[in-house]
């Protein structure tokens, strides 16, 4: 029994992390890094990881000295695993040490408040995004700022700049190659950075708005540069006073920014000549006290939710009058933790999930389920998700799995919109034997096909099906368009009580390191003594080490260099799953 049990979890793993270089397109935004030292008893970081290769996302407890609070960079390689991130002080490698020459990003005042505090003062100040056919090197855009020397005090980001690294020059510890390229000098916008794929489905647009005004520069990236493209004065003034946001809808159609002062501006944008057009304005300020809030758009392109610190709104961007379409969709329930829980920015997931950030250092993250629904449809869940530390940001990541624009003028490379099959099981409101299977598919699928490993199929495009009992079920789904398919399977446990999930998941502060090793890997978190099974696999699924043990250690020593997948099974039946690189 105890053999089958290890075979369907194991089943479980490899389905889930997929042994098909196909699975792993575009997941650059895989890993999200938060961790800081919030009671200043040590200098080291409480440092954690939240992981989307399985879901629900997983928490990992990691170790690292580095303080990542509002400033907060990040991007994996197209596997998904860790490769560069940053706190806006400094650029660091996948082991946390500073990359060669991203040791000083910063200079004049906000150097001398990186070197006292460890971290940067502002959000969303930087962006990482992969150099086009140049593999193993990224681009990262981020801002300066101007801080007065004497009263009265301005501070505002005047310079938007940016670096490129190379993660495996340095024997693989990194370098920054260029440093320090002003694209634009004058008074910027606070955060508010963000990207775009251009509709050849290869560049990138990067639009960067002034604090004061209504002008917004437009950069482009190309496979051979970054430059300022153009700039346009177009809709109703912004006067930068607070912590907001600015988001593409996930298609690029939409360019969308919040301010509570001033309200909510929504741009049609042309992904081909980069241009804003249509701009629609509404005032927005329900809210007296907060100085931070945030926008973005439902995976499906249609809904607009904005958080306003106490509440979060849900616009139809469909309909004729988009600002009569606001629904009211929750008001903070007054929970705190740490700090309170209010609500702030916004940020679309790989899980096809939107994740609500407080604007203060909580433990806490809120959640909207099903973000592609009307009103309280959409599943808002308060503080839905409890870290082990409080942290102060996300990443901000772009939409890395959007493709060219089909049949556009600027359709010109070549590139298709091959499909990229993934979902999401959960359980119904209801539970039980009833599971509500989510597409998040991409690369524009045309065509759904559902096997639910019991016999029956499907064709909608995120379907409800019931069980007719508990078990282990196989279920794949194949998305196709015009030009290919993609299928994507995962094991699915149903239970009569507690509904599915994909992976048995452990908890606690359980960690396996070195990682990379050369040898020996140990793991912590588990009681003293107990017996694990333990399984490595490589990238092609096959079993290269298996073990029972209670020495919390294993010798990968005669594995050839490479990437392995790693499945520690405990003796109480907790399930611990990641990747480890073997050097």
């Amino acid at each position: 029994m105890k053999s089958q049990y290890l075979n369907a979890i194991f089943l479980m793993f490899m389905l889930q992390v997929s042994i098909f270089p196909r699975s792993f397109a575009q997941k650059f935004d895989n890993v999200w890094l938060f961790g800081y030292n919030y009671n200043s008893s040590t200098l080291d970081a409480e440092a954690f990881n939240l992981s989307f290769d399985t879901f629900p996302p997983r928490i990992e407890i990691a170790e690292r000295e580095v303080y990542i609070l509002n400033g907060n960079a990040s991007i994996c390689d197209s596997m998904g695993n860790i490769t560069l991130y940053s706190n806006l002080c400094k650029i660091f490698n996948s082991s946390a040490i500073p990359i060669f020459g991203g040791d000083t990003i910063m200079s004049g005042w906000e150097l001398d408040w990186c070197e006292k505090y460890r971290w940067h003062p502002y959000d969303y100040y930087g962006i990482f995004i992969p150099r086009i056919n140049v593999p193993h090197n990224f681009y990262f855009f981020y801002k300066s700022s101007y801080k007065s020397a004497t009263p009265p005090l301005d501070i505002y980001a005047e310079k938007f700049k940016y670096a490129i690294i190379d993660a495996h020059a340095n024997n693989d510890t990194g370098r920054v190659i260029v440093k320090d390229r002003i694209l634009i000098n004058d008074q910027l916008g606070y955060g508010q950075t963000t990207a775009v794929k251009h509709g050849n489905g290869r560049d990138w647009w990067l639009p960067m708005p002034v604090e004061i005004g209504n002008k917004i520069y437009i950069v482009l990236l190309t496979k051979d540069t970054a430059y300022l493209h153009h700039s346009q004065q177009i809709g109703p003034a912004w006067d930068e006073n607070g912590g907001f946001q600015a988001s593409f809808s996930p298609d690029g159609s939409k360019y969308v920014r919040y301010n509570r002062f001033h309200g909510v501006f929504i741009y049609d944008f042309d992904r081909c000549d980069g241009m804003l057009s249509n701009a629609v304005h509404f005032p927005f300020n329900d809210t007296t006290q907060g100085i931070f809030g945030g926008c973005a758009v439902s995976p499906n392109n249609r809904y607009l939710y904005v958080a306003d610190f106490e509440y979060l709104y849900q616009f139809d961007l469909q309909a004729d009058d988009i600002f009569s379409s606001k629904q009211l969709i929750a008001v903070y329930d007054g929970y705190t933790n740490n700090l309170a829980t209010l609500f702030s920015y916004l940020i679309n997931a790989p899980d096809g999930r939107m994740y609500v950030v407080p604007p203060t250092t909580t433990k806490n993250m809120h959640v909207i389920n099903r973000p592609n629904l009307p009103g309280v449809g959409c599943d808002f869940r308060q503080h839905d998700i409890e870290f082990p530390y409080p942290y102060g940001n996300t990443p901000v990541f772009p939409n890395f799995r959007l493709g060219p624009l089909d049949g556009s003028p600027c359709d010109t490379l070549g590139l298709d919109n091959h499909p990229l099959a993934d979902f999401r099981p959960e359980p119904t409101d209801t539970s039980g034997l009833a599971m509500h299977f989510w597409d998040v598919s991409s690369y524009e699928p045309a065509d759904w096909l559902w096997d639910f490993g019991d016999g029956a199929m499907s064709q909608d495009t995120s379907p409800v099906h019931t069980y007719a009992s508990p078990g282990f079920y196989t279920v794949c789904l194949t998305v196709s368009n015009q030009y290919g398919a993609d299928t994507k399977c995962k094991v699915v446990e149903v239970k009569m009580t507690s509904g599915t999930q994909t992976l048995p998941k452990g908890e606690g502060n359980f960690l396996l390191w070195p990682n990379p090793t050369t040898g020996e890997v140990r793991w912590g978190g588990l009681p003293e003594g107990e017996e694990v099974t333990v399984r490595v696999h490589d990238a092609l699924g096959r079993l290269c080490l298996q073990a029972t043990t209670r020495a919390g250690r294993a010798d990968l020593g005669g594995l050839p260099a490479g990437l392995y997948y790693w499945l520690i099974v405990a003796e109480k039946g907790a399930v611990y799953s990641g990747k480890v690189e073997k050097r």
